[in-house]
């Protein structure tokens, strides 16, 4: 199967439950991305919660290896 990697720039929330956070961040991405109707589109996002708080997006690479620690 063939594709290609078509990356959007949408707005994204960053507030709210996590699995509704990431699902409308998805459904986002899919409709600023889509080409005709004939085509399929994957749309995806991560998000990191613990404790139902959202940790947001760091601001670069090393602020997101020290989330991870």
């Amino acid at each position: 199967m063939s594709f290609a990697v078509r990356p959007s720039s949408v707005e994204e929330l960053d507030e709210g439950p996590a699995a509704v956070v990431a699902r409308e961040n998805a459904l986002r991405k899919v409709l600023a991305a889509r080409g005709g109707e004939e085509e399929w589109v994957l749309g995806v996002d991560t998000v990191v919660a613990l404790d139902l708080e959202l940790w947001g997006k760091p601001p670069n690479a090393e602020a997101a290896r020290s989330t991870l620690r």
